[in-house]
């Protein structure tokens, strides 16, 4: 078991509240998640960072949490917030509709330096467990998944924010089908465009959807939109899209037209999934034009 600051019965004192950590969620390489009851009684999901190590690996965690926890009360917080030094600059322009597609943040244990994150607890699973567990042969909730996925991507970027952890691991569906789905884990997330060292990217490859420019520190709009494709691939298919290629690196034709894809449909996403940057989409609304004008009614907001 790794070890944590947090455990079984301990409390956890917010600046809004106090929870109780009742059981372990999972854990990533950078941090550990809980489920936790606030003082009413809701569940609660509890975020702490990965405690040992090398010191500028913990240094690394702890940073990331508390970015983490600053991008999520921007784009879900409630007034007053918490992080927000500036308070009249507060906040995100994002849509309410796509708003209820984003883990929602509630607390944190302390402004300086927070070592506890407190998010919406979703009682539901990850879109990879989803998929894997039905069988899907009807396209169009695939393609409103699509939809929702890119509009949530389009709104990010507008903000300045790249999420650059985009897959089918953190994509929740619940029972409610109208928060379907559910984008959580945004402990890579970086406000700004700007490019950051290598070595800090070491712990967030996902083989088959993680574009590959990030394996060397670089990351842009079209690098969420790879992602992005990526996991529509995997909900069409059902397989990793690390196994639909051929030796040369290119999505398989062959292997993909056998799960009866359309040829409209892989034409988006191989551009969308393209080696180099510069050969894909620049921008979610080209990547929502093109799936509108090739199989699917879109409304990209303006």
């Amino acid at each position: 078991m790794i070890p944590t600051s947090l455990r079984k019965g301990a409390l956890v004192q917010g600046i809004r509240g106090q929870y109780r950590v009742n059981s372990e969620l999972g854990v990533g390489g950078l941090g550990k998640v809980w489920k936790g009851t606030a003082q009413d009684g809701t569940s609660v999901a509890i975020k702490e960072p990965l405690d040992y190590g090398q010191q500028i690996q913990v240094q690394i965690n702890f940073d990331k949490l508390r970015v983490e926890a600053e991008v999520l009360e921007k784009l879900t917080g409630s007034r007053p917030m918490i992080l927000q030094v500036n308070q009249a600059s507060q906040g995100c322009t994002i849509d309410q509709s796509i708003r209820g597609h984003i883990v929602r943040f509630l607390d944190v244990n302390r402004i300086e330096r927070p070592s506890a994150l407190v998010l919406e607890f979703l009682d539901g699973k990850s879109l990879d467990d989803d998929v894997r567990s039905t069988k899907q042969s009807d396209f169009k909730p695939i393609d409103e998944y699509a939809k929702i996925i890119l509009n949530l991507v389009k709104a990010l970027h507008q903000n300045n924010i790249l999420h650059r952890d985009i897959s089918p691991h953190n994509l929740i569906t619940t029972p409610d089908p109208s928060k379907n789905p559910v984008l959580i884990d945004f402990g890579t997330v970086k406000e700004g465009f700007n490019q950051i060292a290598p070595p800090q990217w070491s712990q967030i490859i996902k083989p088959g959807y993680s574009a590959p420019e990030l394996s060397v520190g670089l990351a842009s709009p079209s690098s969420d939109l790879y992602s992005v494709a990526a996991t529509i691939l995997f909900m069409y298919t059902g397989v990793n899209p690390q196994y639909l290629r051929t030796s040369a690196g290119e999505l398989d034709e062959m292997k993909i037209q056998l799960h009866n894809i359309s040829p409209d449909r892989l034409q988006v996403l191989k551009k969308a999934m393209s080696y180099q940057p510069g050969d894909r989409y620049q921008t979610a609304d080209d990547m929502l034009n093109a799936l509108a004008g090739k199989f699917m009614q879109v409304t990209v907001p303006q």
